[in-house]
């Protein structure tokens, strides 16, 4: 894991601060290896220039071929391409880049820093600029061993994870550390900073009202190049699996497209539910993949939360980092050292594309609209009438619990109003409502900061176990491809996921890709006590709130406190929100206690 300390002046103690810093990295990152890892140095190119980077690309021999370098393994790595095509093209590369990235590259000559991150976010990049000095590095956690960066947190921050609507693209707990966006490149030269977004997507697709197989031949092509590129031949391959589309499809394609790995591939899986076991071995067995880890709880680790603010440098603002940490400890015990997810096919190409309907009926295409609705034929025009009523109020299942978590806050009143936490819940709650097609939901909603916030964040707990997440469903090409695809293609004969579930036919088993819903049954063991109430913290509002770290407490309300705390047993949605608030406010409290140690 890199970190670059550059001064800026003459008086900033650069060389300390990053030799305390690389020794923290070094501590918390032991098991990091050279092969798709972060490196722990930059390396030299010609002209001067130096890159440090965490990268992988998935297009060598292309950019290879454009640069006249030598692709082969071997031969030159993936910093010193990146080097040639930043001499070649300046800071216009990156659009040349396909792959996951955090690089900085330095020019002494010119005096000049150039960091990017890649389109989607999958690896983060932290960085901070004074009047002393410039820092970068995947990991916020070093920055409070660089002199002169003020990592002071900040009470906005910490007001908004506790109502679990932290995580933008830019800013970070820390005053004076701030996040690279996705699809950004940063060019700093003096006093000059420029902050540039390189990666867009085009949102226009062809019209057609009829589905032509070339678009699912394209998309197909796609899908199995995204999955190919990534898979590492020459050792152990992790592949998370939880029986649904995303998931299998991974497994799937990989098995089924690069054979000679069958018995290299791991799956880790957990089975908490009635029917996840059969979902969960259905692609393998049918694949013959016989190394399966199916977890039967999801306990297994130590202070999971510790582990996960000591690899990012804060508590993970997305659950998953943490969650699959018995997945890491055990891919590292077998020697895995990629790890496989689906994660982000809801977001983009597994999406579920109902609102193809609207656009069909936009360019008066009844028939096929109704054609493709699900049950019966003679049901099927009063099932369009009524989703045509219920279109402009539609919202999302999630409105309710958002709005209860909003109305039973523990935050002071002043609080949610400085926050704006009213609007943006209900923002957030619209879910499809505010778009009408299929490609505007996806860039307008479904693409957002939390994809990259989880994916960076998984990357860092993951690589502190020597682990290298790979996101094939999150590939550029294959989402641009997604897009460009008419909307007829997007839903489908009763479907949703209609052109993925086409594209997968034949590489994942019927039973999964046609599954109609992701109802995997109840929770296992629920019948032997279905009704033992949730642990509740057993305390008053006013020990409750002593117990906090002061700069937590001072955001709290103690008769809210008081009301959520006497509601805090129950089951189901709403109150897991309304719990996940003061289970928040402790575990704020114990990063901070932890930071002052």
């Amino acid at each position: 894991m890199f970190v670059v300390v550059e001064a800026r002046t003459s008086r900033a103690g650069a060389s300390a601060s990053q030799e305390r810093a690389a020794t923290l990295v070094q501590r918390l990152f032991p098991a990091a290896s050279p092969r798709g890892l972060p490196p722990t140095s930059g390396g030299a190119g010609p002209q001067g220039l130096t890159i440090d980077a965490w990268l992988r690309l998935d297009n060598r021999s292309e950019l290879a071929a454009a640069l006249g370098l030598d692709a082969r393994p071997g031969a030159d790595s993936d910093e010193d391409l990146v080097l040639a095509a930043y001499r070649r093209w300046g800071p216009e590369c990156v659009d040349r880049l396909e792959g996951d990235f955090a690089f900085v590259i330095r020019d002494p000559h010119t005096a000049t820093v150039f960091a990017a991150r890649d389109a989607i976010g999958i690896r983060p990049l932290y960085y901070a600029i004074t009047d002393e000095l410039f820092a970068a590095s995947p990991t916020a956690a070093v920055f409070d061993a660089i002199e002169g960066v003020d990592t002071t947190v900040r009470s906005e921050w910490l007001a908004d994870f506790a109502h679990g609507m932290s995580g933008d693209d830019q800013t970070t707990p820390f005053v004076g550390v701030r996040r690279l966006p996705p699809g950004h490149w940063l060019h700093l030269q003096g006093d000059d900073v420029t902050l540039h977004r390189y990666a867009t997507f085009d949102p226009s697709s062809v019209w057609e009202d009829t589905r032509d197989d070339r678009w699912l031949r394209a998309y197909r092509s796609e899908l199995i190049r995204a999955v190919s590129v990534r898979t590492d031949l020459s050792g152990l391959i992790g592949v998370e699996t939880s029986g649904g589309i995303d998931s299998s499809t991974v497994l799937g394609v990989m098995a089924a497209t690069h054979p000679e790995v069958i018995n290299s591939i791991h799956t880790f899986g957990f089975a908490t539910a009635e029917l996840e076991p059969e979902y969960l071995l259905e692609t393998s067995a049918a694949h013959g993949i016989t190394h399966n880890h199916i977890l039967t709880s999801t306990r297994g680790t130590q202070e999971p939360q510790r582990r996960g603010w000591q690899a990012i440098g804060y508590p993970t603002e997305h659950g998953n980092s943490t969650f699959h940490i018995p997945f890491y400890e055990l891919a590292a015990q077998l020697g895995v050292t990629t790890l496989h997810s689906g994660h982000g096919g809801d977001e983009v190409v597994t999406n579920t594309g109902g609102l193809a309907t609207q656009e069909l009926l936009a360019h008066g295409a009844w028939r096929q609209a109704m054609r493709d609705l699900p049950g019966h034929p003679l049901m099927r025009p009063a099932r369009l009438a009524k989703r045509m009523r219920r279109r402009p109020q539609q919202t999302s299942h999630l409105t309710g619990p958002m709005m209860a978590r909003l109305r039973d806050t523990p935050l002071r009143a002043e609080v949610v109003a400085d926050r704006r936490m009213a609007e943006r819940t209900r923002q957030r709650s619209r879910y499809d409502a505010a778009f009408s097609r299929v490609n505007d939901f996806v860039l307008g909603d479904r693409l957002s900061a939390m994809t990259s916030i989880r994916t960076a964040d998984c990357s860092l707990v993951a690589a502190s176990y020597g682990v290298d997440y790979r996101w094939p469903l999150l590939d550029r090409r294959l989402i641009q491809q997604y897009l460009a695809t008419p909307a007829v293609w997007k839903f489908g004969e009763g479907y949703g996921r209609y052109l993925h579930r086409r594209a997968i036919t034949g590489m994942v088993p019927d039973k999964v890709a046609w599954k109609a819903s992701k109802y995997m049954g109840d929770p296992r063991n629920a019948w032997l006590q279905p009704k033992v109430p949730t642990p509740r913290f057993d305390t008053s509002a006013e020990a409750f709130i002593e117990q906090l770290n002061p700069q937590v407490a001072e955001l709290v309300d103690v008769e809210r406190v008081r009301v959520l705390l006497s509601r805090f047993g129950g089951t189901g949605l709403e109150m897991q929100m309304k719990r996940r608030a003061l289970t928040n406010l402790a575990l704020l409290s114990e990063w901070l206690a932890d930071r002052d140690r």
